[in-house]
C-alpha cells in the first residue's frame, strides 16, 4: 500500500515540475523554474507528511474535500480576473492553484473522513432528537 502513496507523491512533484518547466514563472531559464517548483512541491508534501495517520476507509471524505479543493481553487482564480493572464507567473500560479489545492482537500478531507461515517450522523441525529423531547 506504501507503494501507491509514494507513486501519488512522484506525480505530485512530476505535475508541479512540468507545469514549471512549461509555463516558465520565474526568469532564468527551465533548471530555475524546475528547481522553484521542486522546492513548492517538497513543502507541500512535507505539509502532507503530518497527514500520514489517515486510514483508507475515509474515501468519500478524501472525494469530498477534493471537490471543496477544486471549488476553491477556480474561485480563486476567477477572483483574479484582473491579473495579467498572458503572464507566465500569473499563469503558473493559477495551475499551481488548480493543481495543490484539490490535493490538500483530498488530504484533509481523508483526514476527516469520519465526520461523514453513517455511525456518527447518526449519533448526532438522535441525541439532538431526544434532547429535543426531553425538553418538551
Amino acid at each position: 500500500m506504501m507503494a501507491w502513496f509514494a507513486l501519488g507523491r512522484v506525480f505530485i512533484i512530476a505535475a508541479v515540475g512540468y507545469t514549471a518547466a512549461a509555463l516558465q514563472p520565474l526568469p532564468g531559464g527551465i533548471a530555475v523554474n524546475v528547481g522553484f517548483a521542486l522546492v513548492l512541491a517538497g513543502l507541500v508534501l512535507a505539509f502532507e507528511g503530518q497527514l500520514r495517520q489517515t486510514p483508507p476507509t475515509r474515501i468519500f471524505g478524501a472525494l469530498l474535500g477534493a471537490v471543496v479543493g477544486l471549488t476553491l481553487a477556480r474561485a480563486i482564480e476567477a477572483g483574479l480576473f484582473w491579473a495579467d493572464t498572458g503572464d507566465r507567473r500569473v499563469e503558473f500560479l493559477h495551475s499551481f492553484l488548480i493543481i495543490v489545492l484539490p490535493y490538500l482537500g483530498l488530504m484533509l478531507g481523508a483526514k476527516n473522513g469520519d465526520w461523514l461515517e453513517p455511525v456518527e450522523v447518526w449519533e448526532v441525529t438522535v441525541i439532538s432528537t431526544t434532547e429535543g423531547f426531553a425538553c418538551s
